[in-house]
């Protein structure tokens, strides 16, 4: 059987539902957008970074672990430098400790194919093995369309964002050295350096992340989950340098989510982004004109008073 076959012909791979009728939207696109602040923010630069940070965070869960991805590999050590614990061995020893967990994971169909897990992933062999991690693959619409949203979000407490996937050929250090024999995909195979950054937030941000991931989920399953009743608490850690926070400073960390998705003839339950030409353009208008007033003030500030 093929790659697509086992896609197309795949039970776990739930066809998305057709958007309610009736949702709307202003024509600014101001509706699309989720905003909110963060109580702490950081900005988690490169692979080993984010990995690390995300492995103590994760160990903090105590009620839900959501994952959204473009790829997923199971299979990639956190902290390659310390250990060769996988994500899987994570996730399935945090399953194994706490009846009350429920870790949801939800990927692009294609996206094992592009990890090199292929039909392994698709038909599940191996990951996951325990019940309460319940993992789901999402077609989209249109051929080889894709979401791109790399997201984790526990307890909705914390949550991650960025450009980094849990997947292989991700981890990678500052020094970005040529050669790095800790540098290596889960096959044992060398690759290039990797630049990239993940941001880490709490408070409301971490909260809006949630509702992402949960409309993600429905729009993928037809599941409808509620966020938790209770808040439950994120230690952040001592050593973890806070970038911006969202209570006082210069560096405020008020965020704006913008939930746009493109036109197509099957639509998702969820996507309040069917936007009309321009909308996108409209968003990304609206988000200058909010941060030119504010970078004025700055360089007023910085010249004592002058106007900038």
């Amino acid at each position: 059987m093929t790659t697509f076959e086992t896609i197309f012909n795949n039970p776990s791979l739930p066809q998305t539902k057709s958007q309610r009728p009736g949702d709307r939207q202003k024509q600014d696109g101001s509706d699309l957008r989720l905003q909110g602040s963060a109580a702490k923010a950081a900005f988690l630069i490169n692979g080993d970074s984010y990995f690390a940070e995300l492995a103590r965070a994760l160990r903090q869960a105590r009620r839900t672990v959501w994952i959204v991805g473009w790829d997923f590999n199971p299979d990639i050590p956190m902290e390659p430098d310390k250990s060769d614990e996988t994500l899987s061995d994570l996730l399935h020893e945090l399953a194994a400790a706490n009846p009350e967990l429920e870790i949801r994971i939800v990927i692009w169909a294609l996206g094992p194919v592009y990890s090199g897990k292929s039909l392994q992933m698709l038909q599940k062999k191996g990951f996951p093995r325990n019940a309460r991690i319940d993992l789901r693959f999402e077609l989209q619409p249109t051929l080889r369309g894709c979401h791109h949203q790399k997201l984790v979000c526990i307890d909705d407490a914390v949550a991650f964002i960025g450009g980094i996937d849990l997947t292989s050929r991700r981890w990678d250090t500052w020094l970005h050295r040529a050669k790095d024999k800790l540098r290596r995909d889960p096959k044992g195979v060398s690759y290039d350096p990797l630049h990239d950054v993940q941001a880490m937030v709490t408070g409301d941000a971490a909260r809006l992340i949630g509702d992402i991931v949960r409309r993600r989920w429905e729009s993928t399953t037809g599941e409808n989950h509620l966020p938790l009743a209770e808040d439950v608490r994120f230690a952040w850690p001592d050593d973890l340098a806070v970038s911006m926070r969202g209570d006082r400073g210069q560096l405020r960390a008020d965020g704006a989510l913008d939930r746009t998705s493109p036109r197509h003839q099957r639509r998702h339950r969820h996507d309040i982004g069917r936007h009309r030409p321009g909308t996108a353009a409209a968003l990304h208008r609206g988000a200058i004109s909010r941060l030119l007033p504010r970078r004025r003030r700055h360089c007023r500030a910085a010249a004592g008073g002058r106007r900038a």
